[in-house]
């Protein structure tokens, strides 16, 4: 019975076979010999010089990239007819109009990327033990997680320049296995390239394994194709990178495309293979535009996927992976109707005219944590067209694709948009995005919900603008991450106008406990805030690892370790602890390297992290 909890969780994923709505889609092989990697190191100086593409300072395609069949149902501000409220869904309106300091907490923040000629920025961020990776188009930076910044390192350098300059930035911080990994794609001179990137450690300053892939290949059959505004999610032992594929000669839409690899692979620096699916499909036979993949932040085989209808619409689509990487099978779990949903209008700002674009409905980044899918999207709120405003849209859909919440998030005059949703442990939902209206400029804000409540946060204000943003096109995404260090912290980045027609970009932790205020390395000084299992270091280990956790109070404490079987190979610890902050090593001498679990109960609280051997 040691292992019942394993067991339960096979028996789950194996009946959520049953709960599909069909579409199984066949995978397509890539190239067998696989790409093999290049090895490059980032520069060890900040503020690296910055050149300026002439004509290339706009991202392409421009504004909005729809299917054919989705594209009938954009409406822009001015073309809308009088219109009631989004319907089937909570409405839930901000109070704190005023931007003042509410929940979560924040701590450490500080400035992250400038503007470097490339409109829009592209936020994306991933936080590792002892460095924060900022990414906007065409460049990556790498802070200490108190806001130094020991390099700057633009794209073209870093990936080279075939395919033109790479753009469309994700990345993320792999904890189990303590590697960066970072994503852009790029398309010019008749050829179009995926780049994907992976940290040999938990160190960004180290060497890392640069892959290059061709876009234009479905499995190994060549097409005349390119990958738009991708996304990058992860599972135990895979990664799934989702495009929407254009014609190089016209940038006609095509369909959409998820390729998945092998983590084991691209973590060891091998050739890399890959599988990829093609033109997904909603239920009623429309193109699956944006299918993002989901970063799974609790343990899971199954790797789930969500695409929104980025022309409006009332249901998005839910997806998952199973078998993967070996033998992946793609599957259409549930068409989830969510109420209806509309293109939101472009955005106030004060100084100008100038609207700031607020692009469609498509799906913004996806997290998986305890059986539920997170994500947020643009949306337009309001009774008619003259009071329409760029509004949040929050998802909280269960793996069988039930809704545990289904929110627009407004606040009457005021835009919001672009939003970045992740959950901690103890599923608390954090929220960051941007926001103007006619006396504010686009600045960046904080939200979030806790598990316990039904109500999303009052707003609370993380960097304000300074100057209109002249441009029209603003942030096509914002980021966050959760600290690998403690999971009840969770990073933001986003942008904030500094100037007039220049963006810059902000980091921010976050918490509803006490934030980060001097992040390092986890150390038994730390104040303790809640019960929590904070991950082990290093990771991957050999021979040993360190176990991170906290309790609220004096209280019996029991941790184990299981194998991939679900079968208990060690208790480390089993017996009352002291309130506070504690560390327990694992010595895996005599064990066989793999995948293994540790599971920590305190009372009634349990949670699980994971670990990898490797001899």
């Amino acid at each position: 019975m040691k292992h019942l909890w394993l067991a339960v969780a096979v028996v789950l994923a194996t009946s959520l076979a049953s709960a599909s709505d069909g579409a199984n889609v066949r995978p397509l092989a890539g190239p067998r010999e696989g790409v093999v990697p290049t090895v490059v190191k980032p520069d060890l100086h900040p503020g690296a010089a910055v050149t300026i593409e002439p004509g290339r300072v706009f991202e392409v395609p421009l504004r909005f990239e729809f299917p054919h069949e989705e594209f009938g149902k954009l409406k822009r501000y001015e073309e809308t007819t009088d219109e009631q409220e989004p319907q089937g869904c909570e409405i839930q309106y901000d109070p704190n109009v005023g931007g003042g300091a509410l929940a979560p907490n924040q701590g450490v923040n500080f400035n992250g990327l400038g503007q470097n000629g490339w409109i829009p920025y592209d936020a994306a961020i991933a936080v590792g033990p002892t460095h924060v990776l900022d990414m906007t188009n065409a460049q990556f930076g790498i802070y200490t997680r108190a806001g130094v910044n020991v390099s700057t390192v633009q794209f073209a350098t870093w990936w080279g320049t075939a395919a033109g300059t790479p753009f469309d930035p994700k990345c993320f911080y792999d904890r189990v296995a303590g590697r960066f990994v970072m994503l852009a794609t790029s398309v010019g001179n008749g050829l179009a390239n995926m780049y994907l990137s992976v940290s040999q450690t938990s160190d960004p300053t180290g060497p890392w394994w640069n892959y290059t892939f061709d876009w234009r290949l479905d499995g190994t059959t060549m097409t005349g194709n390119w990958g738009d505004y991708p996304g990058l999610g992860y599972n135990d032992n895979a990664i799934f990178i989702n495009t929407n594929q254009y014609t190089i000669s016209s940038n006609s839409y095509r369909y959409s495309k998820v390729r998945v690899l092998s983590k084991a692979q691209l973590y060891s620096g091998s050739p890399a293979t890959y599988t990829d699916f093609i033109d997904l499909r909603n239920a009623d036979g429309t193109s699956a535009f944006t299918v993002k993949p989901a970063r799974c932040l609790s343990p899971s085989a199954s790797e789930y996927l969500l695409n929104t209808r980025s022309g409006g619409g009332k249901s998005v689509t839910l997806w998952r992976i199973d078998n993967a990487p070996s033998s992946p099978t793609l599957t259409r779990v549930a068409t989830v109707s969510v109420g209806s949903y509309a293109v939101p209008p472009d955005a106030r700002q004060p100084g100008t005219g100038v609207l700031i674009a607020t692009n469609d409905c498509r799906t913004q980044d996806v997290v998986w944590r305890n059986g539920f899918v997170y994500t947020g999207f643009n949306v337009r709120a309001g009774s008619n067209k003259r009071s329409y405003v760029s509004a949040i849209r929050y998802l909280k859909i269960s793996s069988t694709g039930a809704i545990d919440k289904n929110i627009t998030y407004t606040a009457s005059g005021i835009h919001m948009y672009y939003p970045a949703v992740t959950a901690d442990a103890s599923n608390n939902m954090f929220m960051t995005f941007s926001r103007s209206s006619s006396s504010e400029y686009a600045s960046m804000y904080r939200t979030g919900m806790l598990a316990t409540e039904t109500t999303i946060q009052p707003s609370a204000l993380v960097k304000a603008g300074a100057a209109s943003n002249t441009s029209g096109r603003w942030g096509d995404y914002s980021g966050v991450d959760n600290d690998p260090l403690d999971d009840s912290d969770v990073w933001m980045y986003a942008g904030w106008a500094n100037t007039s027609n220049r963006w810059a970009t902000w980091n921010a932790a976050t918490s509803f406990g006490t934030p980060p205020s001097a992040p390092q390395k986890p150390v038994a000084a730390a104040e303790s805030r809640t019960f929590a299992l904070k991950g082990n270091y290093p990771n991957p280990f050999n021979p040993s690892t360190t176990i991170y956790y906290s309790v609220p109070q004096d209280m019996h404490v029991r941790l184990t370790v299981y194998n991939l079987l679900g079968q208990e190979v060690a208790t480390l610890l089993n017996e009352t602890v002291n309130a506070g902050e504690h560390q327990t090593t694992f010595v895996a001498d005599n064990y066989p390297s793999g995948l293994y679990f540790y599971r920590l109960e305190a009372g009634t609280n349990v949670s699980i992290g994971r670990m990898v051997l490797m001899k």
